[in-house]
């Protein structure tokens, strides 16, 4: 279904950065390709994580990502955010990286030089120059990469490695994962370090 989430902090709310999550059907992805480009040219902002996700309720926080942890654990392709917590860290670190990963030019500036976002890519990843930084494509459409059925996504991979050092070293931990072993982080390097997140 369609969704529209808008969560605005300022000082008095703590560190945390404002949000908008934006939820469209399957088939709409085009429609979000031309809503992030459009938000991308037109809004200053730190970054931009897109493709598909799970949307939850936040009254049952930990039952929600206590049911999301094995759905991410078959689906390489699936997102899982808690934004507000993200919030926090988004002057200094991505969120995640997906189908659309948009990073503002703050971000854009810390990729090393010999690995950035112009250096020549094996898979089919393009990236569009915006005013307020530059969004990367995983492929053409949003996948899944159900592992069930041996559909590995390749771009999405690559885009990762790629942009592996603006990732959090330790991200806050998602409600009912184990802490103890690092689920979030080896989830968000879930395809830079695969041995990680089985």
């Amino acid at each position: 279904s369609t969704g529209w989430v808008y969560r605005e902090h300022g000082p008095r709310h703590g560190a945390a950065f404002g949000y908008v999550q934006v939820f469209l059907p399957d088939d709409r992805a085009d429609d979000l390709l031309q809503f992030v480009l459009t938000v991308g040219q037109s809004l200053p902002l730190l970054a931009c994580v897109g493709g598909h996700t799970a949307a939850w309720n936040t009254a049952h926080r930990a039952t929600a990502f206590m049911a999301l942890r094995p759905w991410c654990r078959r689906y390489l392709g699936l997102d899982a955010q808690d934004p507000d917590v993200a919030g926090r860290r988004a002057h200094e670190a991505l969120p995640g990286t997906s189908w659309l990963t948009l990073l503002g030019p703050a971000l854009q500036g810390r990729l090393p030089p010999d690995a950035g976002l112009d250096a020549p890519w094996s898979e089919p990843v393009t990236v569009l120059p915006l005013n307020h930084g530059a969004l990367v494509r995983a492929g053409d459409a949003p996948t899944l990469g159900d592992a069930n059925t041996l559909l590995y996504p390749r771009a999405y991979a690559e885009v990762a490695h790629r942009l592996a050092p603006l990732l959090p070293e330790e991200p806050p931990e998602f409600p009912a994962w184990d802490a103890d072993a690092k689920e979030t982080a080896a989830w968000m390097r879930r395809f830079t370090a695969p041995e990680g997140w089985r």
